[in-house]
């Protein structure tokens, strides 16, 4: 049976939907947890396999009852053979593929569930998650970094440390001035490589992905990169 990932906070009375709405605007956090693969899953996986990489799909980020289940899988020839020996995943089926990645339906052990359930439980969202170079990273939102902190205290009551490694919001990071569309289309073109040399997605491959023409997604990546340099280096 999975554990009671409430905590003692459960009896305290909820915000009301003015509160929520009003601190979702002033206070919404964006942050990066971190984890050790050993201590979430695919850490035998790791150990085989350097070059393993998993990229969730977004709509399966938090997928009630089910989350992370869908993932491309690359960085190996053959991913059921990758995954076969590691008791912490396993590999349902493999959906298509693609040149250097396979999409995955993947079942993960309580440890996962127990990490986007605590999430999930403190009014936060997942809304990315990869596994590379032995550990996992996920992109949470809450609406105020009081839960994103009472989260991280959660998981170590139940041994499950996780990482800060970047925190920012709507205001005083310059990713928070992107909006939703730009940030979800950094993300996605960064998790793909868009960015690497060489690349290891084109300018194509990630419009079909997203869902919109090529022209418009050079358009919407060009004003997202307006918005992160005249953060940096001010207006001209």
């Amino acid at each position: 049976m999975r554990p009671n990932t409430t905590g003692d906070r459960s009896a305290e009375p909820s915000p009301t939907t003015t509160e929520a709405s009003h601190g979702a605007a002033e206070s919404r956090t964006v942050a990066e947890l971190r984890f050790e693969a050993t201590d979430l899953a695919l850490g035998p996986s790791f150990e085989r396999h350097a070059d393993l990489r998993v990229r969730v799909e977004r709509v399966a980020a938090s997928r009630p009852g089910a989350p992370l289940t869908f993932a491309w899988v690359g960085g190996v020839a053959d991913p059921t053979e990758a995954l076969s020996a590691d008791p912490t995943v396993s590999l349902r089926s493999v959906l298509a593929d693609r040149s250097d990645e396979s999409l995955c339906e993947l079942g993960y052990g309580d440890h996962v569930s127990l990490v986007v359930d605590v999430v999930a439980s403190r009014s936060g969202t997942v809304l990315a998650a990869m596994a590379r170079n032995g550990e996992w990273s996920l992109r949470v939102r809450y609406p105020s970094r009081e839960r994103l902190a009472d989260s991280v205290e959660t998981l170590a009551r139940f041994d499950v440390e996780a990482e800060l490694a970047q925190i920012g919001g709507r205001s005083g990071s310059p990713v928070g001035d992107l909006t939703d569309k730009q940030r979800e289309t950094v993300a996605t073109a960064y998790e793909r490589g868009y960015f690497e040399i060489p690349r290891r997605v084109s300018l194509e491959e990630l419009a079909e992905e997203l869902d919109v023409t090529h022209q418009a997604l050079s358009e919407r990546l060009r004003r997202a990169e307006q918005v992160l340099l005249r953060d940096e280096f001010g207006d001209r």
